[in-house]
């Protein structure tokens, strides 16, 4: 989706607030795609995207339109907006409570997001944090809190519930007062100035347009512009590039003649050496190899998780990396933040030894976390491959997952 600047702020002195390990700012799209179908496209645009840069924020809009201020508008705009900006507050309160009385993980994970995004810090005021675009409000400053201790966020509905009334003072009518005022009309020397000037500027651009080509008899010799001129010009170019072609014409004939005269030329064996993705991939991200290696591969550079249940139920992921004998050595395009990396053609692994490995079944399962570019289509789903290597036994699987699904890829049993 194309996005456009709203505003950058400083984000010294504050700190973004999150669910579980991952700040609002980064689940910024998945509240967006969330709102959209649940409320409405306008109250998904409602929340600015965040992009951190060291102690500054850039905030983004989809909203289509110039960004203007809340100071910058006229009273009557204020109103309207503050009115918009309170109903879509609203509206999102209402589905935030809604899905944290939930038996669903992934729906109360969702509504304590939402909950986050409907804060703002103390210091903030209505028009510090809405902009207008094109008659819409976007908001700005959101999901954070002051970093001091014992500091709570304000809830958005707080901050928007009072409007701060103007201070403006009923203005006084001042009778009308008629005055007549006689202007005495003079004619000077400046009137015929004027009009000589205008006469030599007729002829300077006379001089310029049909003397400068020779009408009337008269030749300028410093310009010429007729197209007389230009004709003979065009035909000294023609003839040169003819010319020109004539001689590569030539050279052509030359190297044809020389290529018939050399004859075929040798065939030279090329070893068929078939690519392991999987072995390049890792080696290039610094994997070590063991006894069973999990790797999961695919082409993109949006964020799929691998991960693997162990028999007593704890999980392998990248929220806890180790766990029944195995490891999560490598993990790439995970989230913004310290360590990330994104790359093209990513991999994630997790090693096992036959020394540590608990016995039981163990199950893999590939996730859709997010999108790292902006794309038109969030429907897609992103192809991928998972190889199973169980010491010289190597097994291949190949599926496809979409943003926000969990596949289960295979399954196997250790004695």
């Amino acid at each position: 989706m194309d996005r456009q600047i709203v505003t950058t702020t400083k984000l010294q002195g504050l700190r973004p607030l999150g669910v579980g390990g991952r700040s609002a700012h980064d689940s910024w799209e998945q509240i967006y795609l969330y709102l959209e179908s649940a409320v409405s496209p306008q109250a998904a645009a409602f929340f600015s995207e965040p992009i951190i840069h060291g102690d500054s924020v850039t905030w983004y809009t989809v909203a289509t339109g110039a960004p203007q201020s809340f100071e910058s508008l006229e009273e009557t705009e204020q109103d309207s907006l503050l009115r918009k900006a309170t109903d879509y507050i609203g509206q999102i309160r209402a589905v935030a409570d809604s899905l944290k009385q939930s038996t669903n993980d992934a729906e109360q994970r969702m509504g304590a997001m939402l909950d986050i995004a409907l804060t703002t810090p103390q210091s903030e005021s209505q028009g510090e944090l809405l902009y207008s675009v094109s008659g819409e409000p976007v908001l700005i400053s959101w999901g954070i809190r002051l970093d001091i201790p014992n500091a709570q966020p304000v809830p958005l509905q707080d901050v928007f519930a009072k409007r701060s009334p103007r201070s403006a003072q009923p203005a006084v009518q001042q009778p009308l007062q008629r005055e007549i005022v006689y202007v005495e009309r003079r004619v000077g020397f400046l009137s015929p100035l004027l009009w000589l000037l205008f006469l030599l500027l007729l002829m300077a651009i006379y001089y310029w347009l049909f003397i400068g080509c020779g009408l009337f008899g008269v030749k300028n010799p410093f310009i010429d512009y007729c197209p007389a001129a230009y004709a003979q010009t065009i035909e000294e170019e023609f003839a040169m590039e003819s010319k020109r072609g004539d001689e590569l014409q030539k050279e052509l004939n030359v190297l044809r003649e020389r290529f018939f005269r050399a004859g075929p030329c040798e065939e030279v064996a090329i070893e068929d050496e078939e690519d392991d993705p999987f072995q390049d991939r890792l080696d290039r991200a610094g994997g070590e190899a063991d006894d069973i290696m999990i790797s999961l591969i695919w082409d993109d550079s949006a964020d799929l998780d691998l991960s693997v249940t162990c028999p007593r139920g704890q999980r392998i992921d990248y929220n806890n990396r180790s766990a029944c004998g195995g490891v999560l050595n490598i993990d790439q395009n995970r989230r913004k933040g310290r360590g990330a990396s994104v790359v093209p053609d990513p991999v994630e692994n997790v090693n096992f030894s036959d020394d540590t490995i608990s016995s039981g079944r163990y199950e893999v399962y590939v996730t859709h976390f997010r999108y790292r570019e902006n794309v038109f289509n969030t429907n897609r789903s992103i192809p991928f491959k998972v190889r199973v290597q169980r010491n010289e036994n190597v097994e291949i699987f190949e599926g496809s997952v979409a943003l926000g699904q969990t596949v289960l890829v295979t399954s196997f049993d250790v004695p």
